[in-house]
Parts: C-alpha cells; structure tokens; sequence
C-alpha cells in the first residue's frame, strides 16, 4: 500500500468524523473554545501533536503537481502555520480561538472545507486506487 492511500484512507474519515462532531454538538465544541485555550499545557501539547503531523504529512507527500498528495501536503502545510502560530503567538491564538465562537459562517466554512476533503481522500483512498488513479 502506497504512503498516499495510507495517508487518504486515515484522514478521509477524520475529517469526516470531525464534520459530523461539528455539525450534530456545535455548541459544545464552541464551549471547548472557550475553555482549551486557558491552559498553557494544552497548547504545547497541541503545538508538539502538529509539529509531528506536519512531518509526517510533507515528508511523504510534498508532491505539488495536482494530484492527491498535493491535497495532503495542503493539510500538512495548513497544520504546520497553525502550529507556528499557536507556539510563536500563544496569546493572539487565544484571542483568534475565542472570537471564532461567535463566527457561525466562519465555523459553517470549516464544516463544508472537512466535508469536501474528507469526501475526496476517502474517494481516492478507496475507489481511486481500485481505477488505478
């Protein structure tokens, strides 16, 4: 099994879990952004959990041609920011974390952004490689 399908086949039906987490207990994902940020620890813990996403992620599929390496070293990319942002600027992270509380269309962007892209990994993590994609 190739890195890429691996890779497709386990963050298709995260990003579509967490898309459904979002969409059925939105008000109690808005309550944990309120309260995660208010200790240190969880942002190192954070920190450190994205710093060996990225890794992973862009190490084995930094492809940038259109392909579905390119979606996954995307996400990489996008973790590896978010990461930086929360361990360089902890303070603005916080703020940012607790203003999206009151953004709906903001959080309803994120849903469909998980929806779409857990739709397409699991598309070519499992039917993909079946056409020989």
């Amino acid at each position: 099994m190739n890195i890429t399908v691996l890779t497709s086949s386990v963050l298709g039906p995260i990003l579509l879990l967490l898309w459904i987490g979002l969409f059925i207990n939105s008000k109690y994902y808005k309550n944990i952004l309120e309260h995660v940020t208010d200790k240190s620890h969880t942002l190192i813990f954070v920190w450190i959990i994205g710093m060996i996403l990225w890794a992973y992620m862009v190490s084995n599929n930094n492809i940038l041609e259109w392909t579905p390496e390119l979606i996954i070293s995307i996400i990489g990319w996008a973790v590896l920011l978010d990461s930086s942002l929360i361990l360089a600027l902890p303070d603005s992270f916080t703020k940012w974390a607790r203003s999206m509380k009151y953004e709906i269309n903001t959080i309803k962007s994120i849903w469909l952004i998980f929806i779409v892209l857990g739709l397409y990994l699991l598309n070519f993590a499992y039917y993909g490689v079946a056409q020989g994609m």
